[in-house]
């Protein structure tokens, strides 16, 4: 079988449990059924990161190289595949592979919020932090998984000088090295959006979610041609793992399962705030009897620590999740609670799943998944054990869910990841 090499650069590693993870894989998965896949994972992370050897994945560290094409003529992939937002790695990267002629394909599949004033202040306050967007499991990273904290300004000031030296040795001159210097990092701290979307880490091929993402990429300057529609292949697994929305579980109790949004971890609200937040709708639910709560927090970008001594502070003995299947964790719940733009609520509108959407700090620009012909809507806390009884009582259609899907999914039939590999080894001229 003939060899097929793909390197990826990302912030997390391949043995993560990040959405852009699944995606990848499941892609590279298909590439699999035609070639011998080697994926080479180049991670963008503030120290290295334990890992056991394994013939599936090569793990290389960025800042062991002087900048981007240092790396592919290294290793000389037939293809390097990545997240398109505008970062310095995507930037590198991009520009680097199309110096070298090698297929450059850029991602994006997660649907995000509108406009938003305080972006600047959310990027700033991840900058001016320690320890944000930090993926345990590092070097760093004692027995009780206490993550060693870091400087993210020191970190990002990393990235841009191997940006920079990638620039240079791709024979950018001074002068546009320094219009590069006045318009990244302007454009990057002060937008209102979530996360850019410039043409100059555009790929040859850059897959998209929905048709609401391609209309961004052709508003932002993506060339027409090189947009393609092909749903999001993380939810190609879940497609097979769907089951229809049951009644209440058999269980003389109400079973919530409380989803964090880790939002402070990335710079939108204060940790406080969300500690806070957190810890008064668990206290609010569990004084109701009838009720039993537990808490699921994001498996890769939240600390595990900190939440158990957030808990045990506050007295509050209740389960914990982490890194355990989502979907499993589902059919062992009547009701999902949600906030802000965790894909925990994409995930249980396709299993058809009871919601409730909670927006006490009326930030609408954090609503982007909320929909009220699928979930039930809470703006105080003292209307939440209302809120429990009208969602175990609301009757959502089948149509509403599949309006839903469309809207903020696209396609959902377990063949995105083959739609994404078809039109990848055709842009790398290789027979499907």
């Amino acid at each position: 079988m003939e060899s097929f090499t793909i390197l990826i650069p990302n912030m997390r590693p391949p043995f993560s449990h990040g959405i852009e993870i699944i995606q990848f894989k499941n892609i590279i998965k298909e590439i699999g059924k035609k070639f011998n896949v080697k994926p080479i994972w180049v991670i963008f992370q503030a120290d290295k990161i334990e890992h056991k050897k394994t013939s599936d994945y090569e793990i290389i560290y960025y800042d062991n190289y002087n900048n981007a094409l240092e790396i592919l003529e290294e290793k000389n992939p037939d293809l390097i595949l990545f997240d398109g937002d505008l970062t310095c790695s995507s930037i590198s990267f991009a520009l680097a592979g199309k110096f070298k002629n090698i297929p450059v394909v850029t991602t994006f599949f997660v649907t995000e919020s509108e406009n938003n004033p305080n972006f600047a202040k959310s990027r700033l306050r991840i900058l001016a932090g320690n320890g944000l967007m930090r993926d345990e499991g590092s070097i760093n990273t004692n027995k009780e998984m206490n993550p060693k904290k870091f400087k993210m300004l020191s970190f990002g000031l990393r990235e841009y000088r191997f940006l920079l030296r990638t620039l240079k040795k791709i024979n950018y001159s001074n002068f546009n090295l320094l219009r590069f210097m006045l318009f990244f990092p302007r454009v990057q701290i002060f937008t209102m959006q979530a996360t850019v979307k410039h043409p100059l880490a555009s790929g040859v091929l850059n897959l998209c979610s929905t048709p609401t993402i391609v209309k961004k990429l052709k508003n932002a300057g993506f060339l027409d041609t090189t947009i393609f529609l092909c749903g999001n292949p993380y939810f190609d697994n879940l497609f097979l793992k769907r089951f229809e929305r049951s009644n209440k579980l058999n269980n003389p109790k109400t079973r919530i399962l409380f989803c964090t949004s880790s939002l402070h971890e990335h710079g939108k609200w204060s940790k406080q705030k969300e500690d806070n937040f957190v810890i008064n709708i668990i206290k609010n639910i569990s004084e109701n009897k009838a009720n039993e709560i537990a808490l699921k927090i994001h498996p890769s970008t939240s600390s595990r620590k900190e939440y158990e001594e957030l808990l045990q502070t506050n007295n509050l003995n209740i389960t914990l999740y982490q890194k355990e299947d989502f979907v499993t964790l589902l059919a062992e719940y009547d009701i999902v609670i949600c906030y802000g733009q965790t894909t925990a609520i994409l995930e249980s509108v396709l299993l058809n799943k009871k919601i409730i959407f909670i927006d006490f700090f009326n930030e609408h620009n954090l609503n982007e998944f909320f929909d009220e012909s699928v979930m039930t809507y809470c703006s105080k806390l003292n209307d939440l054990d209302t809120k429990i009884q009208t969602s175990l009582e609301k009757i959502i259609s089948k149509d509403r869910y599949q309006k839903y899907i469309e809207k903020y999914i696209g396609k959902f039939d377990g063949n995105c990841s083959t739609l994404a590999t078809n039109e990848i080894l055709k842009i790398c001229n290789k027979k499907n």
